[in-house]
């Protein structure tokens, strides 16, 4: 039990942290232009769709910028989607000081793709 309470006080005092936050909720979340699609020439997929955009953190120099769009777009090619329904996006960031850390934009929603 002190040896737990030894680790986690060296790793709260080394600053190693992670976080995780919801960063938003639509009811239909698309990077394509919809102004022409019917729903009814549209089917809804069994799994939910996942996408993510991802910037590692080397030392404490950040290499990249992720964007919550380019997840979306993610989750759609991968599912060769048109729009999400019920889309969540969070995003979450894992740093190890002077190392290493992440820091990613996920999307999970209902994918729709147009019918074969």
């Amino acid at each position: 039990m002190r040896t737990i309470a030894v680790l986690l006080c060296v790793f709260t005092l080394s600053g190693c942290f992670s976080l995780k936050s919801r960063y938003a909720q639509y009811s239909v979340v698309s990077t394509a232009d919809l102004k022409n699609v019917d729903m009814s020439s549209l089917e809804r997929m069994p799994a939910v769709a996942r996408g993510e955009d991802m910037a590692p953190i080397i030392l404490f120099i950040p290499c990249g910028v992720p964007k919550p769009e380019k997840a979306v777009a993610d989750a759609l090619q991968k599912n060769n989607a048109v729009l999400l329904e019920n889309a969540v996006i969070s995003s979450e960031m894992f740093y190890i000081p002077l190392l290493y850390g992440e820091v990613r934009y996920i999307v999970e929603g209902d994918a729709w793709r147009r019918k074969p």
